[in-house]
């Protein structure tokens, strides 16, 4: 069993605690972190909520991972996980008519650090869509 030196303190809010003292050494700001949730030490979620969508619009959502990244990325899209190998580029459709959460995590390489950056389109109406900038990911190893 797992024996925690900070007696009271959980593993979970010790990892996010040294997450965050590694980004703020990095020089990374509030406005960095917004729109991404760290679920653990590789896991990085991108929401689009509905707002700028017509419901019943489908998205295209186009991931781009920049090196290094493993060979092995999992994608998950509102419960349904897709996975990639030896992929740093793809596209996943999804229906707007909920707030989608993206969920791509990886294995990091020995730098510690991968770069997602998601954007989402509309296939169904020419207006633009939302787009969420890219984000450079320090994971502690």
């Amino acid at each position: 069993m797992f024996k925690n030196r900070f007696y009271g303190t959980s593993p979970r809010i010790l990892a996010a605690a040294l997450f965050l003292s590694l980004l703020a050494s990095c020089g990374a700001s509030k406005e960095d972190l917004q729109g991404v949730k760290h679920d653990d030490q590789t896991n990085v979620s991108m929401q689009f909520g509905k707002s700028s969508f017509i419901k019943g619009d489908a998205l295209e959502i186009l991931l781009t991972l920049d090196s290094p990244v493993t060979t092995e990325v999992k994608v998950e899209l509102a419960g349904a996980t897709q996975l990639f190998l030896d992929r740093k580029e793809f596209v996943v459709s999804v229906k707007a008519h909920t707030p989608t959460v993206v969920t791509v995590s990886g294995r990091p390489t020995q730098s510690g650090y991968f770069s997602v950056t998601a954007n989402a389109t509309s296939k169904d109406w020419h207006e633009p869509a939302s787009v969420m900038e890219g984000f450079d990911i320090a994971l502690p190893l």
